[in-house]
């Protein structure tokens, strides 16, 4: 019986090897211990600078001859959905919402955890408005939802449940604390998305980004946060071009919650706009007639 193994240039971790129970994964064959994800498996033969440079020339011939993750038959999800940009917002306008997909450990095998806050507006679109993506411990999850909140005032906050039961504590220690209450839906267990998988989730922002309803921050803009604009430029370069051959998906996997039907997302009334009746004169007011 044949077992096919698929060897890579750089160790490479499933979902059952970020998980707690599972303790497999590349070892070092000297030591034992395991290899960090993104680390080289063969240093004498591609050292980090080397294998540096193979991703950097070509992406594609990295993913399939030197990761062996040849690209799926229908090819990078949104490589040909456009992306809009924005110089500038205007947020008393919209409803702000604030979506966070948790990820446990700091160590580099480990994902992001990601935090997105977003505006819906009278016109139908989706304006990013900031992202985080950082490793964080609880605590440090706490201080920066807290953070966003306060910043941004959302009228709703979701929180992908499996990471929720981790930090559940931590915030209500922090609310109690500071005497600064909010509902935080739990988005993942329950509902309709229950069983809907990731793919399955991110798949649905094909749609909108067609529609051409997606705004990002222009990271070109002059004044533009630092942190913000390179983001803006991962998110383009690493997930959104790459999906489903990227390394990374987090800030494409919390984006993806807005439309989970658990999540009542709603886009404000277009103001009404005064319009003068047919029979009036412009300029003439009701006492010169």
């Amino acid at each position: 019986m044949w077992q096919v193994v698929r060897l890579s240039a750089e160790a490479t971790c499933d979902e059952g090897w970020r998980s707690a129970e599972c303790k497999c994964g590349f070892r070092d064959p000297n030591t034992g211990e395991l290899i960090a994800h993104g680390e080289p498996l063969w240093p004498e033969r591609w050292s980090c600078t080397e294998l540096y440079a193979l991703k950097k020339a070509d992406p594609e011939v990295w993913e399939s001859s030197y990761q062996q993750r040849p690209s799926i038959a229908g090819g990078y999800w949104f490589a040909n959905v456009p992306l809009n940009f924005y110089e500038e917002v205007k947020t008393p306008d919209m409803n702000v919402y604030l979506l966070c997909d948790p990820a446990l450990g700091r160590e580099k095998k480990h994902d992001f955890t990601a935090m997105w806050v977003f505006g819906t507006h009278a016109d139908g679109n989706y304006y990013w408005l900031e992202m985080l993506r950082e490793r964080l411990t609880p605590p440090e999850r706490a201080e920066a939802l807290f953070r966003l909140h306060r910043k941004w005032r959302p009228v709703g906050v979701g929180y992908e449940e499996y990471g929720l039961m981790s930090d559940t504590s931590a915030l209500r220690e922090k609310m109690e604390r500071e005497n600064y209450r909010f509902h935080i839906e739990e988005l993942g267990r329950k509902g309709e998305w229950h069983n809907v998988s990731k793919p399955d989730r991110i798949r649905t922002l094909i749609s909108i980004g067609t529609a051409g309803r997606l705004w990002l921050p222009n990271p070109e803009t002059q004044g533009r946060d630092a942190g913000q604009a390179r983001l803006v430029k991962d998110f383009i370069t690493q997930e959104w071009c790459r999906y489903p051959g990227s390394r990374f998906d987090d800030m494409l996997d919390v984006m993806s919650r807005m439309n989970d039907p658990k999540f009542l997302v709603r886009f404000p009334r277009p103001r009404p706009v005064y319009e003068p009746s047919q029979g009036t004169r412009p300029g003439v007011s009701w006492m010169s007639t």
